[in-house]
């Protein structure tokens, strides 16, 4: 099931000077919090940590009250769109530059298969991040430079770093999450200071700020010579809603799959996101939200609203899929993706089930 929301945070009438976040999120707590303070002390800024946060949720006052260049950590059960979203709300008084999403390259595929676990975490911050850190890949020596020094310690923050070809796939696989994501070089980034790049046209990331792979195939933007290596990548549209009851019973099979691969299993990943519809709530759109072979469809909207709209507004209900429209990645054993086609055309509802109406649609 989904996380509820976290409580809105009343914005305040005060207007002190407006602090610089770069938000720093990852499920290695370790790890997160050495990169978040490897960043604040390159950048000279003040570390608010993940222990500084409350059970609510909610950004630390002391980011609001700073007024200078801030690197807050956030904590890996706090969704990183959230924090986004709630420091947007207040432009008077901070401003995000960064979203730096922390993953660890030894266990990457192994985070990214369990859904249930890290894994929907780990995705949530790289579709969100403008940078990538990726502990244990290799990196200019920081006191000789481009050469690393022979002899040296070939660890980051206590991992081993890996070889260059698990490093190219690794990357690529974060590529293909978030197309337009920097990488972290210790406090700097390749493109230019940290904090510049992806900034909107005010300076700051909003909540709009939106570039996740799945949604530039989704949306028909991802280029058609795009081909990375070792991953697939699908969209998927069909215009006929899903059968509940198969799709459920592909769900459970996925899942009983990749048990049976055991440890083998982790080189098997998928992620499939995007919009669907249920024969048996024809008027709903659904959202479809799956990490590994763990799947969460949340109702996203009946066919009568219309999303984003304010009060008074003079809008129009917008359909917003017939059937599904998803974006496909899958890599390792799901590297081909055309058996995850074909089991998806099989939930679909069926010409004889469209025939005998309503009661044979869930």
């Amino acid at each position: 099931m989904s996380q509820p929301p976290f409580p809105s945070r009343p914005r305040s009438g005060g207007r002190p000077l407006r602090a610089d976040v770069v938000v720093v999120a990852g499920v290695h707590a370790a790890q997160r919090h050495a990169q978040a303070a490897r960043l604040a002390a390159d950048a000279g800024a003040t570390l608010v940590a993940a222990v500084a946060w409350g059970e609510d949720g909610l950004v630390p006052e002391a980011v609001l009250r700073t007024g200078g260049p801030v690197v807050l950590e956030v904590p890996a059960q706090v969704p990183v769109t959230h924090v986004i979203g709630e420091l947007a709300d207040e432009p008077e008084r901070v401003r995000v530059t960064a979203v730096v999403a922390v993953a660890c390259l030894h266990t990457l595929h192994e985070d990214l298969a369990d859904g249930a676990g890290h894994g929907r975490a780990l995705v949530d911050c790289l579709e969100a991040a403008t940078h990538h850190a990726l502990v244990g890949a290799s990196e200019p020596d920081r006191a000789t430079g481009p050469a690393a020094t022979p002899g040296a310690d070939r660890t980051v923050h206590g991992v081993l770093r890996a070889d260059g070809e698990a490093e190219t796939a690794a990357r690529r696989l974060l590529a293909v999450l978030r197309p337009d994501a920097l990488p972290v070089v210790g406090g700097r980034a390749d493109a230019g200071p940290l904090g510049t790049a992806g900034t909107d046209a005010a300076g700051g990331i909003g909540p709009e700020l939106d570039c996740a792979g799945w949604l530039q195939v989704v949306n028909g933007e991802w280029p058609t010579d795009r081909v990375v290596p070792g991953v697939g990548v699908a969209r998927y549209e069909r215009h006929r809603p899903f059968h509940r009851g198969r799709l459920e019973e592909l769900a459970d099979r996925w899942a009983l799959e990749a048990a049976a691969r055991g440890a083998g299993g982790a080189a098997a990943g998928l992620r499939i996101s995007g919009l669907c519809r249920l024969g048996d709530l024809p008027e709903w759109t659904f959202r479809w939200d799956q990490v590994g072979t763990d799947l969460e469809l949340h109702p996203l909207a009946p066919d009568d609203a219309v999303l984003g709209a304010e009060p008074g507004d003079d809008l129009e209900p917008e359909l917003l899929c017939v059937g599904p429209e998803l974006a496909l990645f899958g890599w390792g054993a799901h590297a081909d993706l055309s058996r995850i086609v074909a089991d998806l055309d099989a939930a679909l509802l069926t010409d004889a089930e469209f025939a005998a109406g309503p009661d044979a649609w869930g």
